[in-house]
């Protein structure tokens, strides 16, 4: 981390990261950068706002959202190779701050072959997407989704010959939707009980 001395305050020597404009002194600097993890997941995962996590850590929301910032330059490095076929999952994960996140995972290695972060899943990104992942070399053996027609529409204009197949945590949210929690019909009520069956 590349920082500089600002000066003491309460007989403590602190500094400032030139990178994310965070201040801190030598006794606490590593738990406040772990704590800005926590927070940035919190953020990110747990979509807490700004001033939750500012009414929480004591941070400005400004100072929150330099260090914010820094974090997406810090996304990890992606390996693959070329001589496996991959089974890919492709999901999009919506927060609260108007961030999409697609994921090209890879079922059986368990690894991400790529990623966007995007504000939606749109056609035009999904599909260059996918033309890039064919591009590396990497063989697309099927494809699990939940279904979304911008993404089937880049399937079959990317790849139509890989078989694609609706993920079943989806189907099953999907029909108990339709069905309601408490169907009328006793053929309803059936159909909801074997959907609650699928795994």
């Amino acid at each position: 981390m590349d920082v500089i001395s600002w000066g003491k305050q309460n007989g403590k020597r602190h500094f400032k990261c030139k990178n994310c404009g965070i201040y801190f002194t030598s006794e606490n600097k590593s738990v406040s950068l772990k704590n800005k993890e926590v927070w940035f997941k919190k953020w990110i995962i747990g979509k807490q706002t700004y001033e939750q996590i500012s009414s929480e850590s004591g941070y400005s929301i400004s100072t929150l959202q330099r260090y914010f910032n820094t974090m997406f330059g810090k996304a990890p490095k992606l390996s693959y190779s070329q001589n496996k076929e991959v089974y890919l999952l492709i999901d999009g994960n919506y927060f609260s701050n108007e961030i999409c996140l697609i994921v090209f995972r890879d079922d059986i290695f368990k690894q991400t072959q790529l990623y966007r972060i995007t504000d939606g899943e749109h056609y035009e990104e999904m599909k260059e997407d996918l033309e890039n992942i064919l591009n590396l070399g990497i063989k697309i053996g099927g494809i699990t989704c939940d279904g979304d027609k911008s993404l089937l529409k880049a399937i079959r204009k990317v790849c139509p010959k890989v078989p694609v197949h609706r993920c079943l945590v989806h189907i099953q949210r999907m029909c108990k939707i339709w069905l309601s929690a408490y169907p009328k019909s006793e053929t309803g009520f059936e159909l909801r009980e074997i959907v609650c069956k699928i795994r």
